[in-house]
């Protein structure tokens, strides 16, 4: 913390627009922790639904390295 502002910390939510995942992506967003939502459909309605809730909707080919480090880039946990 500095100056009296806090950091924001980003998740990394998998499988957010499944039940569980997206159980803990919403709950993580209305207690103010930034949320990276990792799907598949990116246009699923509850991924729009995540968005708009304020969650940054990320969909990634977790069989190549490369976009596993882009997903996780910033990410403070999964």
């Amino acid at each position: 913390m500095e100056d009296g502002l806090e950091e924001v910390r980003l998740i990394l939510v998998s499988g957010a627009t499944g039940r569980q995942g997206g159980a803990v992506a919403r709950s993580l967003l209305e207690r103010g922790i930034g949320v990276r939502a990792l799907t598949r459909d990116p246009e699923k309605p509850e991924a729009r639904e995540l968005a708009e809730l304020g969650a940054e909707v990320a969909s990634r080919d977790l069989e190549h390295r490369s976009s596993i480090e882009r997903v996780l880039d910033g990410v403070h946990g999964v």
